[in-house]
């Protein structure tokens, strides 16, 4: 899509012609991109619908450079997207083995943080190691990308670098993307060069201010200085192992993501994935009182999203999650993973 944008802005008159042939291009896209491509790329048209007629070209480029664009768009849509926990775990046992685009598998069911926002219900129940093998070795074709540590923090199990290397020797094998989700508080406590032999290709860290006392309120248990501390260790071990930034967005430190951007970029980061604060308000796990107080106030996330982009668009990789794209999402995730 980036590609077509670029032809298309060289070749016609005006940025009116643009935006014509893109409101065109996104009902095609409907029809033939993947629901993850779709996700980035149709922010990008929209944003590019949005553009006043006397903003320039510049502003053209500098909205395609801030998206991470989905090259592959010829993905079979009927491939899975799905979870593996112990919620879901025994029910994809008994599915025929399947091809999957994502697999995002938590092997323990706990964390080491309380954060404010999390509506997640926990246990000290784990995977079992061996129904783990089974399930990777007779039920995977084959996938796409495979994602430790979802829901839960993985780096509170012992076994997690075995259990990547497990996947890497199986059918599971990422073909793109191998990702560890984590806190980072534990991170240290690992192997980092089993890490590498298993292929690993990508840590996300869940980091939602370069502030110590906001990260904490948000996100209590943790301790930025720590986190900080093993991403600088983890880099000089793995160093061709991209790190991604994952923020949740919140009335608390929507004012510090410019900030949170430029820490990320000191420690080598150039891939952001913000998302705005979901509430549940049937949940019983979250404090109440205090979600409503981190709601964010409408177009509030929108502005921040804009004032990122023209502040690092051309800089790094900016991915934006509303919360109609995040409710979207959790429910296709919820039924991919036989969880409804």
């Amino acid at each position: 899509m980036k590609d077509y944008l670029v032809k298309l802005r060289n070749k016609l008159f005006g940025v009116n012609a643009v935006l014509a042939a893109i409101q065109e291009l996104k009902e095609e896209l409907r029809q033939e991109l993947k629901q993850k491509s779709l996700s980035s790329n149709f922010e990008l048209a929209e944003d590019i619908l949005a553009l006043s007629q006397k903003e320039s070209r510049a502003t053209l480029e500098l909205l395609e450079n801030s998206y991470e664009i989905e090259t592959n768009t010829t993905t079979d849509q009927k491939l899975k997207d799905s979870q593996l926990n112990v919620y879901n775990f025994q029910k994809m046992l008994e599915q025929p083995p399947s091809e999957y685009n994502f697999i995002r598998f938590d092997p323990n069911n706990n964390c080491n943080l309380h954060c404010v926002y999390c509506h997640n219900e926990r246990s000290n129940d784990i995977i079992d190691t061996e129904e783990l093998k089974n399930f990777l070795e007779n039920k995977v074709i084959n996938t796409n990308s495979f994602q430790v540590g979802c829901i839960m923090e993985p780096t509170l199990d012992p076994r997690l670098c075995d259990l990547m290397l497990m996947i890497a020797h199986s059918p599971a094998k990422p073909k793109d993307m191998f990702i560890l989700q984590t806190n980072g508080i534990l991170l240290n406590n690992h192997d980092y060069e089993k890490m590498r032999k298993a292929g690993l290709t990508h840590l996300s860290v869940s980091i939602d201010s370069d502030e110590p006392e906001t990260q904490k309120a948000l996100r209590s248990g943790t301790n930025l200085n720590r986190v900080i501390s093993n991403l600088k260790g983890f880099r000089q071990s793995c160093p061709e192992t991209e790190i991604i930034f994952i923020t949740t967005v919140t009335s608390a430190n929507i004012q510090e993501m410019e900030d949170l951007v430029n820490l990320g970029i000191e420690l080598g980061v150039n891939r952001f994935s913000l998302r705005e604060i979901f509430y549940h308000p049937e949940s019983k796990i979250v404090d109440h009182e205090k979600m409503l107080a981190l709601l964010l106030k409408d177009n509030e996330f929108s502005k921040m999203k804009h004032n990122l982009i023209e502040k690092f668009g051309t800089k790094v990789n900016l991915f934006f999650a509303d919360n109609e794209w995040l409710k979207t999402y959790e429910v296709q995730m919820m039924e991919s993973s036989l969880r409804v």
